[in-house]
């Protein structure tokens, strides 16, 4: 005799509340990014996307390793008798200038104007799940299927992204059939947001 586990008798009533298991074609996940401006070497201003809250965590880490070297700078000065005091001195200053440069870039980006992108990403049913998985195998040298991380990134952007704002520098809309010629920092954000949306989903209960 097979017996219910406790998450099945708890979830009765979940059999008459029902489930969303046909995907329509209107089931779509919002993904929005924030972009600043930066200027590349062509002199052509470029979006770079900007997770400030990730940069606000880095902040947060790169003052603490500040702190720790100017105190074991501060060490080194004081201490007159050791033999490799100079090129200790001259070893933390490096990292100092290091964290000082990545603090100040990354000071700048949380400051910096930015512009918010919105697109928005289809909830993929079986047949999609096939398509991207049968279209992500490549063939490896021994002539055997072989999945690619890189075939299934271009896939999934081609399946599942349905529409966006993005415009060109005169206003005109960019279709999302261009997105292979858009600047790939800005389709990469897209995408691990997406996955980032995607990867938890909240769950049904009493409380």
């Amino acid at each position: 005799m097979v017996e219910k586990s406790s998450s099945e008798n708890t979830g009765k009533e979940l059999e008459d509340v029902g489930f969303d298991f046909i995907v329509d074609e209107d089931d779509e996940v919002e993904v929005s990014i924030w972009v600043a401006s930066v200027t590349d070497a062509s002199g052509k201003r470029r979006p770079y996307p900007v997770n400030v809250e990730f940069c606000k965590e880095r902040l947060k880490l790169l003052k603490s390793s500040k702190e720790l070297i100017e105190r074991r700078l501060k060490e080194i000065d004081e201490d007159e008798n050791s033999s490799s005091r100079e090129a200790d001195r001259m070893r933390y200053m490096a990292l100092l200038d290091t964290a000082n440069d990545q603090i100040a870039t990354l000071e700048n980006l949380i400051e910096a104007p930015k512009v918010k992108l919105t697109s928005y990403w289809k909830i993929p049913d079986w047949d999609t799940v096939c398509q991207i998985n049968s279209e992500s195998l490549v063939l490896n040298e021994r002539g055997e299927p072989e999945f690619s991380e890189e075939r299934n990134r271009r896939v999934r952007v081609k399946y599942l992204l349905k529409r966006w704002d993005l415009k060109d520098r005169n206003g005109r809309p960019i279709p999302v059939t261009m997105h292979n010629k858009v600047d790939g920092s800005v389709i990469e954000a897209f995408l691990t947001e997406f996955d980032r949306r995607t990867a938890f989903t909240r769950v049904d209960s009493k409380n």
